[in-house]
């Protein structure tokens, strides 16, 4: 029966063989445009924005939800916007579900509302709970353009806000696997807070502090450690954004300086503000 079966396997090996010759011959590159982990290697290049809040990228961190801590359903889900031009972290919010559309576009509109603009684009890796926010982004740009276009003589030149090309050629939301800029933060958050955050998160199940089971531990453990969270997240951003950061010739963004002062002075470094001002009475003489 072996034997048999080893005839059989020698015979099938040889057709196999055989087939993939014939396919080699016809088409040389087949087989390696067809393996799955063969790709071709991405091109990169220096990150480059015409100002600041021009481009926003915007993302979420799940290190500590419920997938990771595994008590339960006690989750602490973290969401981040950052500034292209600048490298400024504009938000940085802990909130129950990183992927609630609800939630991703009410953070938003809190962005909006705390800086009085709205970026010319956002960039977004593209899941599900981004979808509140791209109609939000793509409503309130097009309101804002007709209204400055329209009236551009009474809103003393508010038209510089926008990009220097026609709006309708600048998409105001772009679905990128890249989004480098803000994803590229959790990895210096986790440097910052270090290990110990989620160590001590999980000493309640370890020790047995927390049962899972327990509606009222989850509770208090929803009341207590986002806020301890947030505390560390917000030490995280004020360092970030003040944070002076290495010079480099071939970038052609501003280095050797913080964030904070690309932000707050763009014109310094050759850049300028490009938010669409929500607010326009405000930039009226």
């Amino acid at each position: 029966m072996w034997l048999g079966c080893g005839a059989y396997g020698d015979v099938s090996a040889l057709l196999l063989i055989g087939s993939g010759f014939q396919s080699n011959t016809s088409d040389p590159a087949g087989p390696a445009r067809r393996f799955p982990a063969k790709r071709p290697p991405k091109v990169r290049s220096t990150l480059t924005d015409p100002a600041v809040y021009y481009e926003v990228h915007f993302d979420g961190h799940e290190k500590l939800n419920f997938k990771a801590l595994c008590m339960g359903h006690a989750s602490i889900d973290t969401y981040g916007a950052r500034c292209h031009g600048s490298g400024y972290v504009l938000q940085m919010t802990i909130v129950p579900n990183a992927r609630c559309a609800v939630t991703v576009g009410h953070l938003f509109l809190d962005l909006a509302e705390s800086t009085g603009n709205i970026p010319v684009q956002i960039t977004v890796d593209g899941g599900t709970e981004t979808q509140y926010m791209f109609a939000l982004q793509e409503q309130v740009r097009y309101v804002l353009f007709c209204i400055i276009s329209q009236w551009k003589s009474e809103f003393c030149g508010c038209a510089q806000f926008m990009p220097d090309l026609p709006a309708f050629e600048v998409p105001a939301c772009v679905k990128s696997s890249d989004n480098i800029p803000i994803e590229s933060l959790w990895s210096y958050l986790l440097k910052f807070t270090g290990h110990d955050l989620k160590a001590a998160i999980l000493l309640g199940k370890t020790n047995n502090y927390m049962n899972p089971a327990n509606e009222l531990h989850i509770d208090l453990f929803h009341w207590l450690w986002p806020n301890i969270v947030q505390y560390a997240i917000d030490g995280f951003v004020t360092y970030w954004n003040m944070h002076k950061t290495r010079c480099q010739s071939a970038k052609s963004l501003p280095s050797g300086v913080s964030p904070k002062q690309v932000y707050e002075d763009p014109r310094s470094y050759g850049l300028r503000h490009a938010g669409i001002p929500l607010y326009l009475h405000k930039h009226c003489g």
